[in-house]
């Protein structure tokens, strides 16, 4: 069937119906529900979210120290800001951790899928492991939260190579404005390494089922 063109203004009286959506005269809006579903849209978690897990109103440092993962901003119009480890040659297993709150916008759908996605590698590998974790616990907005709710255990990151790891979160009882502390974790086990073995975490991102 051919398409009917309007060229200028178009005027109903009464009710307009398009393939099942009903928009009145008197101004009805179209409603959050009636708009098709996108899932795994992106929702960038930016490195300054990133915080001292322990101590949550300590920002990251540059370089890294402690038990932390450190904020690198890179050269502007060279390179990009990334977190990263100490240099973990021959150390052994060593955590480093970093902290962020990550809440959910209006337009996620109630008990839609959450993926907590990231790019990361090592610089060099390390002769053992070297592994990236994510864990994250609904805020109840007043100083508790609740279980861990990422059933994606630690992941080998132990290459050289960018790649992108995903972590699967149980969604079901969460909803548009909740809020999500997140923590990451990157182990490194290196026992007797040659080359410097730091961990990079390019990005951070939640892939969210959303309507609009």
């Amino acid at each position: 069937m051919s398409a009917n063109h309007v060229n200028g203004d178009l005027r109903v009286a009464g009710v307009l119906t398009v393939d099942g959506l009903n928009f009145s005269a008197s101004g009805q809006k179209l409603l959050r529900s009636q708009i098709n579903a996108d899932t795994s849209q992106m929702y960038f978690i930016e490195h300054d979210r990133w915080r001292q897990h322990d101590a949550f109103h300590t920002p990251l440092t540059s370089p890294a120290a402690g038990a932390h993962l450190g904020l690198i901003g890179g050269s502007y119009g060279a390179a990009s800001p990334t977190l990263q480890t100490k240099d973990q040659k021959s150390l052994g297993p060593v955590d480093a951790y970093a902290r962020a709150l990550a809440g959910l916008p209006p337009e996620y759908e109630d008990a839609g899928s959450v993926v907590i996605r990231a790019a990361a590698r090592v610089s060099a590998a390390a002769d053992t492991t070297a592994t990236l974790l994510f864990e994250a616990h609904e805020s109840d907005k007043n100083g508790g939260v609740g279980a861990n709710l990422v059933s994606t255990g630690a992941t080998s990151i132990n290459s050289a190579t960018w790649a992108t790891y995903d972590f699967i979160v149980d969604a079901n009882n969460l909803a548009k404005g909740d809020v999500l502390d997140v923590r990451t974790t990157v182990n490194i086990n290196d026992a007797a390494g040659v080359s410097p073995v730091i961990g990079y975490i390019g990005w951070v991102a939640l892939l969210l089922t959303i309507r609009g």
